[in-house]
Formats: structure tokens, C-alpha cells, sequence
């Protein structure tokens, strides 16, 4: 493995690390949901933002996705009513 990414120009390293966070977002998440936190994962942000006012740069780090994290409140009664979920068929293709 050391190997491979040595051979990757610095870009290439940067693309392969971010693509790497999503392991560790995923297990956040499975985290999360097992302790009944609720969570928000997102991207399409305005990343460098982020890197400047966390000092990322400084650590050799940058922002690859962010997620809010929190508890439901107990005033939210939109969480009892039933989940609204969309029917297989309505949206998978099938060839």
C-alpha cells in the first residue's frame, strides 16, 4: 500500500486520502445511529472556509466532509409520525 500511494503524485495522494474519509464517515454514522444521535452528513461545502477557520492547513489536513450531530428534540413531534418511504419500484430501474 505504501508503495502504491508513493507512486501517486501529491494530488492523486490528496484525491485517494479524501475519498478515504468516507470509510471513516460511514462508520460515524453507523456510530451514531446505533446510540440514537441523530446525524447530518454533507459536502458541497465550502471546504477551504472550513480549513481556515480550524487551522487545518497548519496540521497538513483539509476538510473532506462535515456532518451535525445531535440529539432530537423532545418539543419535535414530527418524529413519532410515520416514515415516509417511496415504494421499490418507484425508483430502481430495472433492464
Amino acid at each position: 500500500m505504501k508503495k502504491a500511494l508513493a507512486a501517486k503524485s501529491e494530488a492523486e495522494q490528496i484525491s485517494w486520502a479524501h475519498h478515504q474519509a468516507y470509510i471513516a464517515l460511514g462508520t460515524l454514522l453507523a456510530a451514531a445511529a446505533s446510540m440514537r444521535i441523530d446525524s447530518c452528513p454533507m459536502t458541497g461545502i465550502d471546504a477551504r472556509a472550513y480549513d481556515q477557520i480550524l487551522g487545518l492547513k497548519d496540521l497538513g489536513l483539509e476538510t473532506s466532509a462535515i456532518v451535525a450531530l445531535g440529539l432530537r428534540s423532545s418539543r419535535d413531534h414530527s418524529s413519532d409520525l410515520p416514515k415516509v418511504r417511496f415504494d421499490f419500484d418507484d425508483f430502481v430501474i430495472r433492464r
